[in-house]
């Protein structure tokens, strides 16, 4: 006789680790299927090792940092916020600490404990994990010993394929599987193509996000590791909305870098013009008449006396310079203010100019934009409106945060929505 579970999680990342580590199934049982051979690889990743698990502040300010989607996933945000997320690590002894602008870490700036926390959870709410196992194929099949079948679907149990030949059967399923980004650690979005496939759901087309960007004929290879506390990047094309974002720039050797550009990456396209404000609290009167004192008062080279007035690096002041001249960074120099424009200056450090050359490809992008398309499931629950018992959490759903644990943020509150669902369902079962 088949053993039926009455839980399967596809997935062990951060979503699928955090929804069984909140479901304490008693005497029940639970599964985990891993495609991979170690649990918790990006977990492992986030934040560069450190883990920036969320962001301080009210959850009222964290809606808009999930973009139009941020609405709809509201009332999981706030049911199960920040705040729930650094008590829920704070009972695992894992203390946090807020640094670099309202970023939170575990104070000890490791990933590893988290997830060490995590897997001795998960291993204590009576949920096993096979690593190896790669789900091949989803379908919903009759449960013969059910006295309550589910009138509206073909059957109330789950039948869960892998390419290795195993079969699962369980009564709940829950799909974590992540998106595209980092193909090596497990999550390479095939989980959307078979729920496409064997269930007919809708997935928005997944795109990378949160990644560096490219652009043509690349001027700052020399200012590399130069850095803005804040610029305005914005991505223009014909016929599409003006898209803009503010935040943190930094120079690279190949491209733009830095929370801005990470997280207007998503948006951008091959030929879209890319415009990058440096100086976006001055306004373009303000800023050439500040020029144009600076142009009469020095005779020599004024990029100190730039960088002095403008709050910006003095090596980028000169590139600015020398680029208003059509001169090479590496290799020319300025003397003198005899042709330089205010004018021209201005519209170089207000709307520097680019064409997006490339997007990147999936090994460079931290995030996923697309997935799961959120109109299929329950808000509150996070269950298929179409299937019961199917369930989906994190960022296998079309859900995408800036950069700043935003994203560790919705895997916590969406896997929270369904543990706590499926707690009230289970006989026997805890919400932890």
């Amino acid at each position: 006789m088949v053993k039926i579970y009455d839980v399967i999680i596809t997935g062990a990342g951060a979503a699928g680790l955090l929804a069984a580590s909140r479901l304490d199934l008693g005497d029940r049982s639970g599964l985990i299927l891993e495609a991979t051979n170690a649990p918790g690889t990006k977990l492992r990743m986030s934040g560069a090792g450190h883990c920036n698990f969320t962001h301080e502040g009210s959850i009222k300010e964290m809606v808009p940092c999930y973009g139009e989607q941020g609405k709809k996933i509201r009332k999981i945000l706030y049911r199960h916020n920040n705040q729930s997320f650094v008590e829920f690590l704070e009972s695992f002894g894992i203390p946090s600490h807020s640094r670099d602008g309202g970023r939170i870490f575990p104070r000890s700036e490791s990933s590893q404990e988290v997830l060490t926390a995590l897997l001795e959870q998960v291993r204590q709410n009576n949920f096993a994990i096979k690593k190896g196992f790669r789900v091949q194929s989803i379908q919903p099949i009759p449960d013969s010993d059910s006295d309550h079948p589910t009138d509206h679907l073909p059957g109330n149990l789950w039948q869960v394929a892998c390419e290795n030949g195993a079969t699962f059967q369980t009564r709940h399923l829950v799909i974590t599987t992540g998106g595209k980004s980092y193909p090596s650690t497990g999550s390479n979005g095939r989980m959307w193509e078979i729920l496409a496939r064997d269930l007919g759901l809708t997935i928005v087309p997944p795109r990378p996000a949160l990644a560096p960007i490219s652009v043509a004929n690349y001027p700052y290879r020399e200012l590399s590791g130069l850095s803005f506390e804040k610029a305005e990047l914005s991505i223009t094309a014909p016929g599409r909305k003006i898209k803009r974002m503010q935040g943190g720039l930094l120079l690279t050797h190949h491209q733009f870098s830095g929370p801005a550009a990470l997280n207007i990456s998503a948006e951008a396209q091959v030929s879209d013009t890319l415009h990058v404000n440096y100086l976006p609290k001055m306004s373009r009167e303000e800023l050439t008449n500040t020029l144009h004192q600076i142009l009469d008062r020095v005779k020599g080279n004024p990029a100190s006396e730039m960088a002095s007035r403008l709050g910006l690096p003095k090596r980028f002041c000169q590139g600015i310079l020398l680029r208003s001249q059509g001169k090479n960074l590496a290799s020319d120099s300025i003397s003198s203010t005899e042709g330089l424009s205010p004018k021209r200056i201005a519209a170089l450090l207000q709307d520097d100019q680019f064409q997006v050359s490339a997007v990147p490809d999936w090994n460079k992008a931290m995030a996923t934009s697309g997935g799961i398309a959120l109109s299929q499931v329950n808000p509150t629950t996070l269950e298929f409106r179409d299937y019961p018992g199917l369930y989906a959490a994190g960022e296998s759903l079309d859900v995408l945060g800036i950069t700043g644990g935003y994203n560790l943020q919705f895997a916590f509150s969406s896997a929270s929505a369904v543990a706590e669902n499926l707690a009230e369902r289970i006989s026997g079962a805890t919400f932890r």
